[in-house]
């Protein structure tokens, strides 16, 4: 029986642990950029990666506040409607500052 309770324990620690090293993972941002605005956002034909001013600008932002980026290439167009509807949590792209976007978004 002190077996039993013993593994159980054991299982109890581990997923305490498994689940304290979970919290202290950087969150993930979901970062949208401009699918092919060279050279702001566009894909390394060689390595098949987005690459870019944006694309850089957004890691740096995301490494400044401690978080992981997923960078989410996407038509110019759709950028808007993807932030509003929460699907991602910045956009970095040369947006002009108008009062359409003012009334729902913070610009820097």
């Amino acid at each position: 029986m002190k077996s039993v309770f013993r593994k159980f324990g054991l299982c109890l620690g581990l997923s305490v642990v498994a689940l304290g090293a979970a919290a202290l993972e950087a969150p993930v941002w979901k970062v949208g950029v401009a699918d092919h605005v060279y050279p702001f956002s566009y894909v390394d034909q060689v390595r098949g990666q987005q690459k870019g001013f944006d694309v850089d600008m957004a890691k740096a932002i995301c490494d400044e506040m401690k978080h992981r980026c997923e960078i989410v290439p996407m038509r110019y167009i759709d950028l808007h409607d993807a932030l509003e509807r929460q699907d991602l949590q910045m956009v970095v792209n040369g947006w002009r500052h108008i009062s359409q976007h003012q009334s729902h978004f913070a610009f820097s």
